[in-house]
């Protein structure tokens, strides 16, 4: 593991592993540098020098949360400085968005980003919110967890069945917690394509041909604003396309990376 510390005191936690040109993972909510890419991580591992990072509130990450999206811009942006030479990078969902904010602020370290379904916030009504804040009042994580997916991904009772009865359930369980500071971050963030218009760096969106409509809205107004942005569908897949295929999800980061 390694560990940097910003201006602020905050430690950022890192692993790196395998062999190949570097390739920076940034997980989403609900997990951390190890269950986001659990099943890729071999994969991957044996196509590039993976650092995979455990966001603020994770690992062996400072236990803080970050009070805003834009405080995990800088955190990122750290890691990927700390790197010896130009980068991939990868962000999934929440992760996604903390991805591109780093990437604007050291594009010169960035070679290439792959930004798999950044979520929007109004994927999360006020009511979902307020019901998600009681569920974590109460501590009641396995709730709160069945509600996210139930509410905001879109889960059918038989997706959620599924989900329920995966060992999956178990980790998102254990990630719920600092999940709440994400949910806070993400309403508040003020997010505005055209920040980005002037990022040079390439860009692919990765969206399930599965995904509920709702997931491909930021992956939609970046598309339109980004000057170098292609988009790959992961046939059969929703948001979780790296558990459910493995071989197809790291096939296509191979492809978009080699190319």
């Amino acid at each position: 593991m390694t560990q940097l510390t910003g201006r602020n005191g905050i430690s950022i936690g890192f692993e790196t592993f395998g062999s190949g040109p570097p390739l920076v993972l940034v997980h989403g909510a609900f997990t951390n540098r190890v269950s986001n890419w659990i099943t890729v991580r071999d994969g991957l591992g044996a196509r590039f020098t993976v650092h995979a990072v455990d966001r603020r509130g994770r690992g062996e990450s400072s236990s803080e949360p970050a009070s805003s999206t834009r405080d995990e811009f800088d955190d990122l942006a750290m890691v990927i400085s700390s790197v010896e030479e130009p980068a991939f990078v990868l962000g999934h969902s929440y992760g996604a968005h903390v991805a591109l904010g780093a990437a604007s602020r050291v594009p010169e370290k960035v070679r290439k980003l792959i930004l798999y379904e950044p979520p929007t916030a109004s994927s999360l009504s006020a009511e979902t919110a307020r019901a998600l804040e009681n569920d974590a009042h109460r501590a009641d994580w396995d709730a709160f967890v069945a509600r996210f997916f139930r509410e905001v991904a879109q889960a059918s009772t038989e997706e959620l069945d599924e989900l329920r009865s995966s060992p999956i359930w178990g980790m998102l369980v254990d990630g719920a917690k600092p999940t709440v500071s994400d949910i806070r971050a993400l309403r508040s963030y003020d997010f505005d394509p055209q920040e980005f218009r002037s990022l040079a760096v390439p860009v692919t969106f990765l969206c399930g041909s599965e995904s509920p409509t709702i997931q491909s809205v930021t992956t939609d107004e970046l598309m339109a604003t980004l000057p170098d942005a292609t988009r790959i569908e992961l046939e059969g897949q929703g948001h979780d396309g790296m558990y459910r295929n493995p071989r197809q999800f790291i096939d296509t980061v191979e492809r978009v990376f080699g190319s």
